[in-house]
């Protein structure tokens, strides 16, 4: 099998992408879940602290003068990318610790990650660009729309009405779920770009082609396993807040995961 050994992750060899080509895999949902119940379960401590350290310095951050409105540009890379260096500690049985988290705002690791996830941005907001004439069509009403997010601020249960009232007719609606489906499906190709930054050494645009070339091949697996890894993450909010501490860091050790056994073979189809 051809591997190649990555920078910052000397004890991790993966196999090119050439070689994943070749052999192929297989999206092995119930090992990848499996696996990150197993390592939340027996690292609870490390990621509780880390995401309570996490959301502090971001809320922290997010109320800070002028500054606040971009700081989750620069702490998103950095905290995804120490989530992924927790769960490869993880999965290594390396006793990771919450220093880790901070492991991916060092080096050479986070300027290729701010620069994937400001591209990512980008790659979003263009396949987001049907949606601006669906809406303008639509002929929104605006006062409405604005009602909505003030009760939504002010912690009154928003009317739905009130939300689908910002169309003129549910024709509009239905075409503005259409326009969506682009946007949904960059997002789900996405999803493996920093893990090919932080844990495979690949440069900003080859993580994005790297990661549509893997993701492309099981998109509607990974729609489900992306999809169900989030609302295990947000049934924290149901306990109080508190079990978010528990449940958050779900959708980056889930990314680890799969990108760990795909680039490894563990499922190959051809061994």
């Amino acid at each position: 099998m051809e591997i190649i050994d990555q920078p910052g992750t000397s004890q991790a060899s993966y196999m090119s992408m050439e070689e994943l080509g070749r052999r192929g895999y297989r999206f092995a949902f119930d090992t990848y879940f499996n696996t990150v119940v197993d390592l939340l379960k027996n690292n609870a401590g490390t990621y509780v602290l880390s995401t309570l350290l996490c959301l502090t310095i971001s809320f922290i951050a997010g109320m800070l003068p002028v500054i606040g409105s971009f700081a989750g540009l620069f702490l998103t890379p950095g905290f995804y990318g120490g989530y992924l260096l927790i769960s490869q500690k993880a999965l290594r049985k390396e006793d990771p610790g919450v220093s880790d988290l901070f492991a991916g705002f060092r080096g050479a690791h986070y300027g290729r990650s701010l620069v994937t996830y400001l591209l990512m941005l980008l790659i979003l907001a263009a396949s987001s660009v049907l949606l601006v004439p669906i809406i303008l069509a639509a002929g929104p009403d605006f006062e409405l729309m604005q009602r909505f997010t003030e009760d939504f601020r002010s912690g009154i249960e928003p009317d739905l009405d009130i939300l689908l009232g910002f169309f003129e007719s549910p024709q509009v609606l239905w075409l503005a779920v259409i326009g969506i489906i682009p946007f949904i499906y960059a997002s789900i190709c996405l999803s493996l770009s920093l893990a090919f930054v932080v844990i495979y050494g690949s440069t900003p645009m080859e993580a994005i082609r790297n990661s549509f070339q893997v993701v492309s091949k099981s998109w509607w697996w990974f729609l489900a396993y992306i999809w169900l890894l989030g609302t295990c993450a947000w049934l924290g909010i149901f306990a109080l807040c508190v079990g978010l501490l528990l449940t958050y860091p779900l959708p980056f050790i889930g990314t680890f995961v799969s990108f760990d056994m795909i680039m490894k073979g563990t499922h190959a189809q051809n061994p």
